[in-house]
C-alpha cells in the first residue's frame, strides 16, 4: 500500500501538496535524503496529466525515493494567494516553500525536480535559483529549430516527401477557397510559451551541469514545430556535448500529454531507472559520475 501523505504547507498555508514516501533501499542507505518534486504544466493540478506525476512517484517509491507533488498557487487545490509576481518567478518562490516544508518536516537536503512543459521551465529556473536542487527529469523542456531540424522536417534530401510538403499548401487553399461552411466559435491560434534566447538557455543549462546537477532531457513528437531527433538537443546546445550529466531520449510517437497508458508506462520506467541509477549520497560531489558508482557497485 502506497501511504500517501496531504499536506497544507506555504507562506499564508495557501498551498496543497502530497508526499509520497520512500520504501527501502536507496533510503535505508542515504543518510542524505533525497526527494522528487512534481511542478504541475498549466493549469494542471498536482497529479499531472493522466496521472503522471501520481505514476512516476509510486514507481520512485518503489525505488527508495520520495516525492511531492504539489498544486502551485490558484491552481488545483491551492490557493490563489501568495507573492504578487509574474506566474514563472511565483512558480519558483512557491517550489522552495516546497522544498522548505520538506526539509523541515522529513529532513531531506537534496532534490530532482520533475517538469512538463512549462513546468520544466520552471524546474530550470528553480535549479539557478536553489543549490539544493541536484537533479532535473523534464519532458518536452525548451527547444529551437536548428537547420538540420528543417532537413529532417521538410525532407530536404528526399525528393518525394519534399514535394508532398510543397504540394500540402496548394491543395489546402483549394479545399479552403471551397469550404463556405465556416466554424462559428473555434478560434484557431498556438498556445503561448516564452524560452529565453537560445544562447542564455544554452549557458543555464551549462551553469547547472557545471554544478554537478545532473539532467535528463525527454522529448516526445508533441513539438512538431521545434524538435524532431534526439540528436537535435546537441545541435541546439552543441558545447554541452562533451560535458556530461546530460542523458536525451526521444519518443517521436507519443504525444505532449501522454493519454496512452503505454506511453506513460515507458516514461515512468525511463525516469525511474534514471533517478535509480543516480540515487546516491555522492551525488552532489563534481567529481563523481553515476557511471563510476554502478562500475563499483
Amino acid at each position: 500500500m502506497i501511504d500517501d501523505r496531504p499536506h497544507v504547507f506555504g507562506f499564508w498555508d495557501h498551498l496543497l501538496g502530497v508526499y509520497t514516501p520512500a520504501e527501502g533501499t536507496a533510503a535505508d542507505r542515504d543518510p542524505q535524503p533525497l526527494a522528487m518534486v512534481f511542478l504541475t504544466p498549466g493549469m494542471l493540478h498536482h497529479v499531472g496529466p493522466f496521472g503522471l506525476h501520481v505514476e512516476v512517484g509510486r514507481a520512485l517509491a518503489e525505488e527508495g525515493i520520495a516525492s511531492f507533488r504539489f498544486c502551485l498557487s490558484g491552481i488545483g487545490e491551492s490557493f490563489g494567494v501568495g507573492d504578487a509576481h509574474c506566474s514563472t518567478a511565483r512558480a519558483v518562490i512557491e517550489t522552495r516553500q516546497a522544498m522548505d516544508f520538506l526539509e523541515r518536516e522529513y529532513g531531506i537536503e537534496r532534490f530532482l525536480l520533475f517538469g512538463l512543459c512549462s513546468g520544466a521551465d520552471d524546474s530550470v529556473n528553480t535549479a539557478l535559483a536553489d543549490t539544493r536542487v541536484v537533479g532535473l527529469s523534464l519532458l518536452d523542456a525548451c527547444s529551437f529549430p536548428t537547420w538540420q531540424f528543417l532537413v529532417r522536417r521538410w525532407g530536404i534530401h528526399q525528393p518525394r516527401k519534399l514535394w508532398q510538403r510543397l504540394a500540402h499548401p496548394l491543395r489546402e487553399r483549394d479545399r479552403l477557397e471551397r469550404t463556405t461552411d465556416w466554424p462559428t466559435t473555434l478560434i484557431g491560434g498556438d498556445d503561448i510559451r516564452e524560452f529565453p534566447p537560445q544562447q542564455q538557455a544554452e549557458a543555464e543549462i551549462q551553469q547547472l551541469v557545471d554544478r554537478g546537477v545532473e539532467l535528463l532531457f525527454l522529448y516526445t513528437g508533441g513539438l512538431p514545430k521545434s524538435f524532431n531527433h534526439e540528436r537535435q538537443f546537441y545541435e541546439m546546445f552543441p558545447r554541452l556535448e562533451d560535458r556530461g550529466r546530460v542523458r536525451v531520449e526521444h519518443y517521436p510517437d507519443f504525444d505532449h500529454t501522454l493519454r496512452l497508458i503505454e506511453d506513460r508506462q515507458a516514461i515512468v520506467a525511463a525516469v525511474a531507472k534514471w533517478v535509480a541509477q543516480r540515487a546516491d549520497p555522492r551525488w552532489t560531489d563534481p567529481r563523481w559520475t553515476a557511471e563510476e558508482s554502478l562500475a563499483g557497485s
